[in-house]
């Protein structure tokens, strides 16, 4: 039975039960009770035997018990009152109020020096009077007889007889055990004759051999068991030892047998209590492991409503960066038509590449926390610009020297010029300029105006050498209209106001074609490390606690399958112990 109880304490962690167990190994004390009814003398003959002062006159609902303990090593008694198996050191007076019952305590204890008839590995137990079998006091008395080990009953000689309350008190199956080590102490026999105070013990051994022929107690050898004694004789710790020494004293190796195996005995029910308790009270927690899964199924649900928000951006990014785009190239485009040479188109072609840029970049961080992109789709922006708006400025160009020359001969209808003079201002000057600039435009529609106004030059040219037969008186004033005309050309403006409107309409589906390209080459640049750095990462945190949840599951399930087993197990432990108490 040790090793089992030893084995469960251990693996249970019952620490009190193992340190129980090791302390049974030392040798266990064997407790000796004074019992009786209440005034029988019971401290009385305490005192007299070991020569202390207890008090005598302890009231009868006095509840304490007292231990008097021999210890090795002191020259003086000490005093302790004892609580839930722990003492605490108190003076004489406070020992005194509590067997008075004055102070409550469960025990009150009083260590002596060792002598004969209190050896070390002893112990005297004084127990309050009982008054009925019923009683507080005797329930008390009876609770503690339970620790005992042998017992000396002390009986008021002047009584005559065993009282029936105490006989059946001492015939009760819990005291089994201590019935074989029961002396009676008949007490104040000074008050009797000697043979008075034989007729009453003689009375006392038949009514006790009568009881045990009953079958309600288990004693031999009654007749050396009772004695009489009283607490003003002297040598009563002699007579008080020699009795002891053979119905005790001579037993103790077996009584310390007893004893151990009484305390293991008392262990192992306390373990056996303790193990029906745990299984009443061991259920399967599953809090943390149902809190643990709670928290990862939030983390995957919110990965999840990231992901949805990380493509639901990247698709309205599309609409809103073309939309934006635009709104910069349309606020600049204007100021690039306006600009008065190459250089300042070239300086605000580069801010508004520069404002895109930023855009893009803002926009990248923004909507997908990315740093690290290309400028894609800006691309040739600033080089199509400039070859659009040297294409129109060569259709200007070309309108004006084919207005120009038109309205010369508009101005000056069937004039008769000379040859030389309407070739140059008709014929020549506008097929040259009209070859010229047809070569030069860049786009369909500004070739298909030069090619409209050389056909106009071409017809104004043929008119214009109809009428070279004119008179020459004309010559002069034909040249000098035409530089009048030269100087003042009115069409020099309208053919910028054309110019411009050309450039405006030409540069508008520029910027409606290129704010869709350069959109789409950022998203497409993009759309790679939107994966590796904004998508992946989720997908992969994603992964990991589905993965995590996997494992909870696992874990939960084996946690619970140990759960069941352990319980099987200390089901089955507990009924092997059952078995052995």
């Amino acid at each position: 039975m040790k090793e089992l109880v030893t084995k469960l304490a251990e693996k249970y962690a019952f620490e009190t039960i193992r340190q129980r167990i090791v302390d049974l190994a030392n040798a266990p004390t064997i407790r000796i009770g004074f019992i009786g009814e209440f005034s029988a003398g019971k401290s009385s003959l305490i005192n007299s035997i070991l020569d202390i002062h207890l008090p005598t006159n302890i009231a009868p609902t006095t509840k304490a018990i007292c231990v008097i303990e021999p210890t090795v090593g002191i020259e003086r008694n000490n005093y302790f009152k004892e609580e839930e198996n722990q003492r605490t050191p108190i003076d004489f007076n406070t020992f005194r109020t509590i067997l008075r019952g004055e102070t409550e305590c469960q025990a009150a204890v009083v260590q002596v020096p060792p002598c004969d008839v209190l050896p070390s590995g002893c112990v005297f137990v004084d127990t309050p009077g009982i008054h009925t079998a019923t009683g507080s006091e005797a329930e008390l008395t009876k609770a503690y007889l339970s620790m005992l080990d042998a017992a000396v009953v002390c009986i008021n000689i002047t009584n005559g007889v065993i009282n029936k309350d105490l006989l059946d008190f001492l015939c009760d199956a819990q005291l089994r055990h201590l019935q074989k080590h029961l002396v009676f102490a008949l007490t104040w026999s000074d008050r009797k004759s000697p043979d008075e105070g034989e007729i009453v013990r003689s009375s006392i051994v038949r009514l006790l051999e009568k009881t045990v022929g009953e079958g309600r107690l288990d004693m031999s050898n009654i007749n050396e068991k009772v004695f009489t004694i009283s607490a003003n004789d002297t040598g009563n710790a002699e007579k008080v030892y020699g009795i002891l020494k053979h119905a005790v004293l001579e037993d103790l190796p077996a009584l310390h047998e007893q004893r151990k195996q009484k305390i293991l005995s008392e262990i192992a029910k306390d373990l056996a209590g303790l193990l029906e308790e745990r299984l009443r009270l061991a259920q399967f927690d599953s809090s943390e492991m149902d809190s643990e899964l709670e928290k990862v199924q939030k983390e995957i649900k919110a990965l999840q409503a990231e992901l949805y928000k990380r493509e639901s951006k990247m698709t309205a990014l599309e609409d809103e960066i073309v939309n934006d785009i635009r709104n910069i190239l349309s606020n600049r485009i204007f100021a690039i038509i306006g600009a008065q040479s190459d250089e300042e188109r070239s300086n605000l072609i580069n801010e508004m590449n520069s404002d895109v840029s930023s855009l893009l970049q803002n926009k990248a961080q923004k909507y997908l926390g990315i740093t690290d992109f290309t400028n894609a789709g800006l691309g040739s922006l600033g080089a199509e610009i400039e070859q659009k708006m040297k294409s129109i400025d060569a259709y200007k160009e070309l309108l004006v020297t084919i207005t120009t020359a038109a309205a010369t001969a508009w101005i000056i209808p069937g004039g008769a010029v000379a040859g030389n003079v309407a070739q140059a201002a008709g014929g020549a000057a506008a097929a040259g300029a009209a070859t010229g600039a047809a070569k030069a435009a860049a786009s369909g529609a500004a070739k298909a105006v030069a090619k409209g106004a050389a056909k106009k030059a071409a017809e104004v040219a043929a008119t214009t050498a109809a009428t070279t037969t004119m008179a020459g008186t004309f010559t002069q004033i034909l040249g000098g209209i035409g530089s009048a005309i030269k100087a003042i050309n009115p069409l020099e403006h309208i053919g910028t106001l054309i110019a411009t409107n050309v450039k405006k309409n030409t540069l508008e589906n520029m910027v409606n074609e290129k704010s869709s390209a350069i959109a789409n080459s950022f998203l497409e640049s993009l759309e790679t490390p939107f994966q590796i750095e904004v998508m992946q990462p989720l997908q992969d945190s994603l992964e990991e606690k589905r993965r995590q949840i996997s494992e909870l599951k696992r874990k939960s399930d084996k946690e619970f399958e140990d759960f069941r087993n352990q319980r099987s197990d200390m089901q089955q432990e507990l009924a092997q112990l059952k078995a052995m108490l």
